[in-house]
């Protein structure tokens, strides 16, 4: 609430280009260890956007709050098994 979107949409298309340099560039299972959750960000104004709701995510000041301020931990915890 009340941040500007604009860096938010920025970053994300920066991600998203790397994702493409690294997919071509790097050995699948590289690619796969730098993965990124993609979200969508549209800003609209620098007061008012839309963020596509990401499913079974868990935000930041939850994954601080169990894991006692250790995110590193509370990530090898909560690891899909799909990544090994």
């Amino acid at each position: 609430v009340g941040d500007d979107l604009r860096q938010d949409q920025l970053m994300l298309e920066l991600m998203s280009l790397m994702g493409r340099v690294w997919q071509a560039h790097l050995l699948p299972e590289d690619v796969r260890l730098l993965h990124l959750a993609e979200f969508r960000v549209l800003a609209v104004t620098p007061n008012a956007g839309y963020v596509k709701f990401v499913p079974h995510s868990t935000c930041l000041t939850e994954v601080l709050r169990q894991s006692r301020g250790n995110v590193m931990a509370w990530l090898s915890q909560h690891k899909p098994k799909s990544m090994t």
